[in-house]
């Protein structure tokens, strides 16, 4: 993600949030602060986790199979290397830090992945 983008959705954000709290120059330092966080600072490796753990929780309350954030985190594992992810890789732990931590947490696969919940949903009668 680049500044360009962050600032992209800064102007669509001031945008949706015309005549709301959300003024543009709260809108604005909301982003920068993102931006920041992370690209720049990071988090700390708690508060990562802790990011973990909450998109594991609410995945698994939604119904879907949490365990294939591990997937996610070994397709992104793969691109660690590439120049594109370096911005990133910067500011998180690796991608095989957080999948040892992921995998404590999701137990048993159990849930839906999207794919198979779209198709319950669209299955004709």
């Amino acid at each position: 993600m680049t500044r360009t983008l962050v600032i992209a959705a800064t102007d669509l954000a001031k945008t949706a949030s015309s005549g709301s709290f959300l003024n543009d120059a709260l809108g604005e330092k909301i982003s920068n602060l993102a931006y920041e966080k992370l690209f720049t600072t990071g988090l700390s490796r708690r508060d990562e986790q802790e990011a973990d753990k909450i998109g594991v929780e609410l995945a698994a309350a939604a119904g879907y199979r949490a365990a294939e954030f591990v997937t996610f985190l070994t397709a992104l594992e793969a691109l660690e290397g590439e120049s594109r992810m370096k911005v990133l890789t910067a500011t998180h732990p690796a991608a095989a830090e957080r999948k040892k931590y992921v995998q404590l947490l999701v137990g048993k696969p159990d849930g839906e992945v999207l794919a198979e919940r779209w198709a319950s949903w669209t299955a004709q009668p």
